[in-house]
């Protein structure tokens, strides 16, 4: 029986004048999208015209079903439709998928655009097509949506009018991101569910989420049309309640159910939304779930980001749970997770915490990696003067020791001349040395091995110290060594010219950013400078930290700025083990790595202790460098190529050619049969 009410809606479709007007139309502002985002962007790609081609359908889908129950009810005919003797569901159903047969034919403009840009460059197909199919889903439940409209509504007028407002309203639940009921809101707008598809993904929350929007419209549109069958007052009440539990279930389906669902498809050539063999297994390791703290604005592209990224672990059923919390809105809480700029994530398992500033899948599964593992360890060289970890004394490292087990790492002493030395510098993430008193030839040699092999060297120097030698010769093939003299400057403390406040922060590297940023000084006593060593290797990258200004000089007369900390990275892509690895890191493989082997040389042991780690930015400086030498590999192997398409080179021949293949035809060919409607509408 639809199928009967289903040919009758299609040859009134093909008859009347305005289904060929909506046609060009709507083929013409298509084509004006799809022009100006290939002409802007130069790429052969329709992500940007799917996400905005979307919007039209909020018009679209009530302008095409108005006339399907609204204009038979102004006109008549929709009391001989109804006394027809097939079921409410079949006349719905015939008329739907009219309507949703035009639409869909309309959308399918988006192959022509496909085609003409295989002429000017690579195509990814496969997320066309999954780009292609989230607008046909959209399509049906705005159809089904608009359809229920239409068939409450007294006048072709009114039910476009009410459609556009009632699939509006539900597009702009979007921006309550964050805002009313969390996330539970906004996870009911269709723009939030149209988002993976654009990439290349076909995720089966979405599906599910417009399958329910698409059933709900058409009980509703059914139950519109029940509601007008001659009864009792009982039956009617009972039809009534049957509507309010149809809608309550559905909203149910949609606020709970879909979201719920973790299940993808990607159509990406690379399959890079997809996470790699190296995640499963870093996530096979998890005691718990991963809780992750986004600290964005909810509407910004960066929000989208993470949300697709969570989506990509949770489709492969790793637990992942996202919280998006927007920083100007609860300031109180960025800056007690230790938040420093917008758009970082805290990554917390079990209570072990890390701060995340890209989003993607090589620095979320390389923290998950790193949170999974024992802390890393901190070791502290002792039995040459240097201050413990232990001791509460001014000179001592106690406060820096606490500073590190509270982000989780694990300071412990570090004797090297002591037996066994060599397997516990070992399980050294990295080694701090600050030797007033010089150390033996072997216990040179052991620090020299483990420098050369894996880096991981902080090395600072007291004023004075026997050492300075020994210190030199160590970090020296990472083209670092401390220069002779003591640093003064103009910017030293009143009455103590030995006491040099630093200001400068010649690079942007993490651990200085931001107190380059926000202009927080560290200060340094009696500092040697750090300067270039001769031969410096070509694989070497040296960083200057902190520098004096150009005010300062030495004691011979050398005038600033010098140098007062630096860092020399040596890391690399490896493809397969790259060096020692304790035990806190992951077995070696023949994945891509990033083997990490840095060093860092401060000119001042004062900013570590006790008495000056909290003064100005110290502690900023020491307990992050300390940080960031320890942090465990990169794994690049959990990332993918990202893959994408070469960018356009678009001569006035093409641009030409862009316009008339994409507006100009598609448009007249709609247009064509419009003379032939109208004539024919003329002779009755």
């Amino acid at each position: 029986m639809s199928r009967a009410v289903f040919g009758r809606e299609v040859r009134a479709l093909v008859a009347l004048p305005q289904t060929y007007g909506i046609a060009a139309g709507f083929l013409a502002i298509s084509g004006l999208f799809f022009v100006t985002f290939v002409l802007s962007e130069r790429l052969p790609d329709l992500e940007r015209y799917y996400s905005n081609i979307a919007t039209t359908l909020i018009v679209l889908a009530p302008v095409v079903a108005m006339r399907s129950f609204a204009e038979e009810r102004r006109n008549g005919a929709l009391d001989v439709a109804l006394s027809w003797p097939i079921p409410r569901r079949a006349l719905v159903a015939g008329k739907y998928g009219a309507n949703l047969a035009f639409t869909w034919l309309l959308l399918s403009v988006a192959w022509l655009y496909v085609r003409v840009l295989s002429h000017l460059g690579r195509v990814e197909v496969g997320k066309a097509a999954s780009g292609f199919v989230g607008l046909l889903l959209l399509a049906a439940a705005f159809n089904a949506i608009a359809l229920a409209v239409s068939a409450r509504s007294a006048s072709p007028t009114a039910a476009s009018f009410l459609g556009f407002a009632v699939l509006l309203g539900l597009w702009t639940l979007q921006y309550t991101q964050g805002h009313l009921l969390g996330d539970r809101l906004a996870l009911l707008a269709p723009s939030t569910h149209l988002e993976a598809a654009e990439r290349g993904v076909l995720d089966a929350g979405d599906v599910a989420y417009f399958a329910a929007c698409t059933a709900l419209g058409l009980a509703a549109a059914v139950a519109a049309l029940d509601g007008q069958r001659s009864g009792s007052a009982p039956y009617r009440r009972r039809r009534r309640r049957f509507t309010a539990a149809a809608v309550a279930g559905a909203g149910v389906a949609l606020s709970v159910g879909a979201p719920a669902v973790h299940a993808q498809v990607d159509l990406t050539p690379t399959k890079r939304y997809t996470v790699t063999s190296q995640t499963r297994a870093v996530a096979r390791r998890l005691p718990g779930p991963v809780h992750l703290t986004g600290f964005v604005d909810p509407d910004s592209v960066r929000a989208v980001q993470l949300r697709a990224v969570v989506r990509q672990y949770q489709a492969a059923g790793i637990p992942v749970h996202l919280e998006i919390v927007d920083p100007d809105e609860e300031p109180s809480r960025a800056r007690h997770e230790g938040i420093q700029r917008y758009g970082q994530v805290l990554v917390d398992i079990g209570g072990r915490r890390e701060l995340v500033d890209d989003v993607g899948q090589i620095p979320l599964t390389s923290a998950i990696n790193r949170l999974t593992r024992p802390p890393a360890t901190v070791c502290f060289t002792v039995g040459h003067g240097e201050g413990d970890i232990d001791d509460e004394n001014p000179q001592g490292f106690k406060a820096l020791a606490g500073a590190l087990r509270g982000v989780g790492l694990e300071p412990t002493p570090l004797a090297l001349g002591a037996a066994g030395a060599r397997a516990r510098l070992d399980r050294c993430a990295v080694v701090v040395a600050a030797p007033r008193l010089a150390f033996l030839p072997e216990e040179v040699d052991l620090l020299r091995e483990f420098t050369a092999a894996r880096g991981r060297l902080l090395a600072l120097v007291p004023p004075g110290s026997d050492a300075r030698a020994q210190l030199n010769d160590v970090p020296r093939p990472f083209g670092l060594t401390f220069g002779p003299g003591i640093v003064s400057d103009r910017s030293a403390l009143a009455g103590d010219p030995a006491s040099v406040v630093a200001f400068a922060y010649p690079s942007e590297h993490p651990v200085t950013r931001i107190l380059k940023r926000d202009n927080i000084p560290t200060l340094f006593v009696e500092p040697s400078p750090v300067e270039r060593a001769n031969a410096l290797p070509e694989q070497a990258s040296l960083v200057p930290l902190v520098a004096t200004s150009s005010h300062s000089r030495l004691p011979d007369g050398t005038k600033g700025p010098f140098t007062l900390a630096a860092v020399a990275d040596w890391s690399a892509v490896t493809a397969g083990p790259a060096g020692a690895r304790g035990p806190h890191q992951p077995p070696p493989t023949n994945t891509p790595g990033l083997s990490r082997r840095v060093v860092a040389a401060v000119g001042s042991v004062e900013p570590a202790t006790n008495r000056l780690l909290g003064a100005f930015g110290n502690h900023d400086l020491v307990s992050g460098l300390v940080q960031w030498i320890a942090r465990d590999d990169d794994l690049i192997a959990s990332g993918r190529s990202f893959g994408g398409v070469d960018q356009l080179l678009l001569t006035s021949a093409d641009r030409r050619y862009l316009v008339r293949s994409g507006v100009v035809l598609p448009t007249v060919a709609a247009a064509v049969p419009l003379p032939v409607a109208l004539r024919r509408l003329r002779r009755g």
